[in-house]
């Protein structure tokens, strides 16, 4: 007979090749389920376990493993410390309270992860080359995952979940980090050290990003009177205008000392809607904030506009870019 007490069970493995290790439990409370294994190849090692209460320790040192866990229970610890070669975790969990601790040391990495709770704790280190894929619905959820590595591949993380407090901090010498949140609350910190990185604010990435678009137009208008020029839009772009200006002068110089009132204006050829019209006494130039968006394949008509009583030499210009 054993003098293990119920539902306590310590597995302990020497060997040169193991080639599945299975453990199937079904149980009300399951204390400590702690495995430790030392081979030169583990085939593979599937763990499902459905029970209340379940703390998981699996520590794996071999040339290559895959660990496959799949969980069911009203609370769980899992913690996973593996240094080899290669190694392919995943790891599905769904619980209404979990805390999960993953380090991995080893050359190559693929970590899958996929956690339905109410609530999440999740550690994560890495240190080699690594795919990380985290997929988390919950009501809260603290993340926080430090890596260094010579390349990271990916690092794709998706979040839906009420309360979200999100840390990355990354060193390597390439990073690609996709990060989508749905939540009604949502910090993110992120920190990157790194050969090349930018941040910009949106407007000022579109305008860096963009073709830059300059529209002239020199005519002679005559009296209350308007002369135009179009663009259409580039198929799959969008044109954004940012400044615009206008100067008239009389066409005769007997004229210049009357008002010479002019204006510049833009209009939506397409949709009809006029967009700006602006001018004052020989001209002025003009600064938008918002600047003003003309989609594709739409016609933008930039218009020089004399509102005085003679003929005048108009010049109106329109600038901005296009993405």
């Amino acid at each position: 007979m054993s003098d293990l007490p119920d539902w306590t069970t310590g597995v302990d493995i020497l060997a040169q090749t193991i080639a599945n290790l299975r453990v199937d439990i079904t149980a009300q409370t399951l204390g400590n389920l702690g495995i430790d294994i030392k081979a030169q190849t583990l085939g593979q090692v599937n763990v499902n376990i459905a029970a209340s209460a379940v703390t998981l320790q699996v520590n794996i040192a071999s040339q290559t493993a895959n660990l496959n866990v799949n969980i069911a229970a009203s609370a769980i610890t899992l913690q996973v410390n593996i240094a080899s070669q290669t190694a392919n975790l995943n790891i599905n969990i769904a619980a209404s309270a979990i805390t999960l601790q993953v380090n991995i040391a080893s050359q190559t990495a693929n970590l899958n992860v996929n956690i339905a709770a109410s609530a999440v704790t999740l550690n994560v280190s890495i240190t080699g080359s690594v795919t990380l894929q985290v997929n988390i619905a919950s009501q809260t959820a603290n993340l926080g995952i430090d890596i260094k590595a010579q390349t990271l591949a990916q690092l794709n993380i998706n979040i839906a979940a009420s309360a979200v407090t999100l840390q990355v901090n990354i060193a390597s010498q390439t990073a690609n980090l996709n990060v989508n949140i749905a939540a009604s609350a949502a910090t993110v910190s992120i920190n990157i050290i790194a050969q090349n990185v930018g941040v910009y604010l949106q407007p000022e990435y579109a305008a860096k990003t963009g073709v830059d678009k300059n529209f002239v137009l020199n005519t002679i208008v005559l009296a209350n009177a308007d002369s135009y020029t179009s663009y259409t839009v580039t198929a799959g772009k969008t044109l954004y205008i940012t400044q615009v200006a206008a100067l008239g002068w009389a066409e005769l110089y007997a004229l210049s000392e009357l008002q010479q009132h002019c204006a510049v204006w833009l209009q939506n050829q397409t949709s009809g809607v006029l967009s700006i019209q602006v001018g004052g006494n020989g001209g002025g130039w003009f600064s938008f904030g918002k600047p003003i968006k003309f989609t594709t394949g739409q016609i933008m008509r930039l218009y020089a506009s004399n509102h005085a009583n003679h003929s005048l030499n108009m010049t109106v210009q329109a600038w901005g870019y296009e993405i």
